[in-house]
């Protein structure tokens, strides 16, 4: 397992060598981050050649948006990407793996996905945030989900759309709701703050606290209205039909 701090004491000698190189989420993951399809970025920071004697087996740990990150499952497995000697400034892409038992604790909705190299010691330095479904638990836990009903996967996306109105809202007076904000005493405070302002209730007015800045900033608008149009078209087309579900 892999500590809070994206470490391993399995290999010493390689996580004494780690600092030269960092993990990061390339474009492609951040424009749309797709929590089964991630992938990093191995990038050599230092001054030197980086010449390799461990793997680039890397994993991935999905928490709920505003949780506590938790330690990482790994297994070395057969077939693990080989490292590869970086120049300065050099980069490769690997994948990142993201074991069952990670999915199997998981529900549905807004989350954070993190990556480690468990034989160098190094994690990727910021969270990225991703939309968990109940499809993709499915489809990561066998016999959890026998059969997904309409309405379990429409409560998922409910729950964007209801994120999705509260940042608009939220996007639209983004000055005003900085001054307000700046006056909070506490985090009961601000979502009281939020409510009165942006005239959401209090699970859209945390979806609004627990976002990330840039969510909320003019340009990031257009993307969120064609997310929503997408979202509402989706929760139309499934109609009221009941899940079936078992433990």
């Amino acid at each position: 397992m892999v500590t809070d701090d994206g470490r391993s004491a399995a290999r010493p000698d390689d996580a004494a060598r780690g600092p030269a190189l960092e993990l990061r989420w390339p474009s492609v993951v951040r424009d749309d981050p797709d929590p089964e399809a991630l992938v990093v970025d191995v990038v050599n920071v230092g001054d030197a050649r980086w010449v390799p004697v461990a793997s680039f087996h890397t994993v991935g740990g999905l928490t709920p948006r505003g949780g506590v990150a938790r330690g990482i499952d790994f297994a070395f497995v057969g077939g693990s990407p080989g490292a590869v000697p970086l120049d300065p400034g050099d980069s490769t892409r690997v994948p990142v793996h993201v074991a069952t038992s990670q999915w199997s604790d998981l529900e549905p909705g807004e989350h954070e996905a993190r990556a480690t190299m468990p034989a160098l010691g190094i994690r990727t330095a910021d969270p990225l945030p991703v939309r968990v479904t109940a499809a993709m638990i499915a489809r990561h836990v066998p016999g959890a989900v026998t059969a997904l009903g309409a309405a379990a996967e429409r409560s998922a996306v409910e729950t964007q759309i209801s994120a999705d109105r509260a940042r608009l809202a939220a996007g639209a007076d983004l000055e005003a709701l900085g001054a307000t904000l700046a006056r909070a005493e506490s985090h009961e405070d601000a979502m009281a703050r939020i409510v009165d302002l942006v005239g959401v209730d209090r699970d859209g007015a945390q979806q609004v606290l627990s976002s990330f800045v840039h969510w909320l900033l003019p340009y990031e608008m257009a993307e969120t209205r064609r997310r929503l149009a997408r979202s509402e078209g989706r929760r139309d087309a499934l109609g009221d039909g009941p899940a079936v579900t078992v433990a």
